[in-house]
């Protein structure tokens, strides 16, 4: 026996209009097309944290899906309206893409466990990166073609942003995707040399360590599939209602 009662295991997403207006309205993600993400995992790819973290990937790769500390989940309710807003009018943002917030209990006598879906930084439009770096730590063989200064101006607005919301812990992160000349035309992309493609995304700003992000720790865990279970029925039902 998996010791989660069925009983409580339902998910209350949180601030679901916020989120589903990002999703709909800023990210034109398909509601449809996001369920359709969430009716399966990576059960290969699930990693176990040291503080029993866990985090794994849709079926399909695009997303991410991870339990998050009641310190990391003040830190996002404080800073979801500016968040919101900024993003809303800023669609080139690098900030890491949150798609929801979802309060889960499994068993009557635990308390509620905080999760979020994000996006999956190594993973865009059918293209796997085959490398993943922090970008202070990029080879100086790597650069960027002259005419990406836009780039460099989106970068400076975030950190404006950042910076504004008392958010100083923060990274950011290079995905180095090959022969995927498509990701040019889309968010946060850079064309460097040898036909190399990089997507840029800032990290950490809720305070969630990089190696929980991307830990190569990998293992099983009895509250994945629930998990995801869980948040499925959520926004299944709120798609039929």
């Amino acid at each position: 026996s998996s010791g989660i009662n069925a009983e409580y295991g339902g998910a209350i997403e949180c601030f679901a209009n916020h989120f589903r207006q990002l999703r709909e309205s800023v990210w034109r993600i398909n509601p449809e097309d996001f369920l359709k993400s969430l009716k399966g995992l990576t059960m290969n790819e699930v990693t176990i944290g040291k503080t029993a973290n866990i985090c794994f990937k849709t079926q399909d790769s695009q997303y991410l899906v991870r339990n998050i500390s009641r310190s990391e989940y003040r830190s996002l309710v404080r800073l979801l309206p500016e968040y919101c807003n900024f993003v809303s009018s800023n669609e080139e943002s690098f900030l890491l893409r949150i798609m929801g917030l979802y309060r889960i209990k499994f068993m009557k006598f635990q308390p509620k466990i905080n999760v979020i879906v994000m996006e999956n930084v190594r993973y865009s439009h059918g293209s796997h990166a085959y490398d993943l770096t922090e970008f202070k730590e990029m080879d100086a063989g790597r650069y960027l073609s002259a005419d990406d200064g836009n780039l460099m101006s989106t970068l400076r607005r975030d950190v404006q942003f950042l910076m504004h919301n008392n958010c100083i812990n923060y990274s950011i992160v290079v995905a180095a995707f090959k022969d995927a000349s498509k990701l040019l035309s889309l968010r946060n992309y850079g064309k460097g040399k040898d036909s190399e493609y990089y997507k840029f995304c800032i990290i950490d700003f809720l305070n969630i360590p990089r190696k929980r992000l991307f830990g190569k720790r990998a293992g099983s865990s009895k509250y994945a599939q629930p998990i995801l279970n869980s948040i499925y029925s959520s926004e299944a039902s709120y798609n039929t209602a």
